[in-house]
């Protein structure tokens, strides 16, 4: 299937995703934080007929590999700054 034009106010609510989980998941990269959203977006607007729900499921992947992203973080030793705050 061809992917479609985005609509401006689905892109707009993709880059609002975007920027919160970069807040969300500062411990991680924001370069890795956008590669999540653009890929998790990407793979949904493919196959996408209705794009209202993109934005939504976009945050749940994203924010599910980006947890992942830093579960494995933390196994290799490394502290999230939560932690770090806590400390």
């Amino acid at each position: 299937m061809a992917t479609r034009p985005i609509d401006h106010d689905i892109r707009r609510r993709l880059e609002t995703v975007e920027r919160f989980l970069i807040e969300e998941f500062d411990d991680l990269s924001a370069a890795l934080v956008q590669s999540e959203v653009r890929n998790a977006a990407s793979a949904l607007l493919r196959e996408a007929r209705i794009q209202d729900y993109v934005p939504l499921l976009t945050h749940r992947h994203a924010y599910e590999r980006l947890t992942a992203h830093r579960g494995s973080a933390l196994r290799g030793g490394e502290a999230s700054s939560f932690e770090a705050r806590a400390a």
